[in-house]
């Protein structure tokens, strides 16, 4: 979890070769709401793919969600 006044970034790293499910989301969107801030941003991070159910979410853009594939092709930028 990372704030500052009106802004939260809740995130969830699944670090697995199996699918991740919609229960990461639910789980994290639990975890979040445990707090209240004007903005939460939801983010989930995976080592493998997500399923169909998940991936909607981020359709939705409830939720925004990484693979290490993406992470890779990408890059990191060095401060």
């Amino acid at each position: 979890m990372s704030a500052n006044k009106n802004h939260a970034l809740f995130a969830e790293c699944k670090w697995r070769n199996s699918d991740t499910d919609i229960d990461a989301y639910n789980e994290l969107k639990r975890k979040s709401g445990m707090f209240s801030f004007e903005n939460m941003h939801l983010y989930i991070f995976l080592k493998g793919k997500c399923t169909a159910r998940l991936y909607e979410q981020h359709i939705k853009g409830l939720v925004k969600i990484y693979t290490l594939d993406e992470i890779i092709r990408t890059g990191v930028n060095e401060a």
